[in-house]
């Protein structure tokens, strides 16, 4: 869009500056329009782009102590949390991001309430296991070998409450699956979770995936020895979840708040 608008100015100008300024031709030729184009198209399109980037750089090694030293500790961090607690501002969140071309950092936060899910379903014991055992029949023999049960103990008394399926805790994605289940931190790793954190390791800590993220070496290497060991842990994303959040907030937090402004205010988080 930048070549183009300048581009045809430049083009208008040339032409101008060839049949209706034959005295400034003396000083200046017409063929400085072509450079003059080539030079804003450049800045404008690469030069300006990259030192912005380079202002808000942050070095990627240095991210996770910066998120528990600085980032973790400041105000605006803390609405960002909000802002990701709240369903409502959380699918605004999500279209910023695409505008932001952040949607890997997203989908990761999503996939990563799915397997917190998986975990809490799996750690969380159903009301059956509360039950104790039904009491074995008892049998009684005749002399006429004449069998019959007690009727008292054939069947669980219609006393015993229902079952019911058990309600799993959910937390927003700024609480790590530790923080929601408190059991993931010591119990063995369910074998049933090994395709989905294997999956998870493929969609974002793989190099050769579309949607990679640009973790540090050390949590990809980490994780994917984990995985090549077969050493799964229910807390093996955790550093990623972090570095995750550290990169959402750098590159598009301060959009966000320009982009949805009344909307934030309508849910008082900036007030607090």
């Amino acid at each position: 869009m930048v070549t183009l608008i300048v581009g045809s100015f430049s083009f208008i100008m040339f032409f101008i500056w060839e049949y209706s300024a034959s005295r400034l031709r003396l000083y200046f030729g017409s063929f400085m329009f072509p450079w003059v184009t080539l030079i804003l198209s450049h800045t404008l399109s690469i030069t300006i782009p990259v030192w912005k980037s380079y202002k808000y750089s942050f070095d990627i090694s240095k991210l996770a102590s910066f998120h528990d030293k600085r980032i973790s500790r400041s105000k605006k961090y803390e609405q960002f949390e909000k802002v990701l607690a709240d369903p409502d501002l959380f699918k605004l969140y999500k279209a910023c991001a695409v505008a932001c071309f952040c949607t890997e950092l997203i989908l990761f936060l999503e996939e990563y309430q799915f397997l917190k899910m998986l975990v809490a379903k799996c750690c969380t014991p159903t009301k059956k296991c509360l039950f104790p055992p039904p009491p074995t029949p008892k049998l009684h023999v005749s002399d006429d070998i004449h069998i019959t049960f007690n009727e008292e103990n054939l069947f669980i008394k219609e006393s015993l409450p229902p079952l019911s399926p058990a309600s799993y805790i959910s937390t927003p994605c700024t609480k790590s699956i530790v923080e929601t289940v408190s059991a993931a931190s010591w119990i063995p790793f369910p074998y049933e979770l090994r395709t989905d954190y294997r999956m998870f390791y493929n969609s974002y800590l793989d190099l050769n995936s579309d949607l990679a993220i640009n973790f540090s070496g050390s949590i990809v290497n980490t994780v994917k020895n984990m995985i090549a060991n077969d050493q799964f842990e229910l807390s093996m994303y955790e550093n990623a979840r972090e570095e995750t959040l550290t990169l959402l907030y750098v590159n598009t937090f301060e959009k966000f708040l320009r982009m949805f402004e009344s909307e934030i205010r309508s849910k008082k988080i900036l007030d607090n």
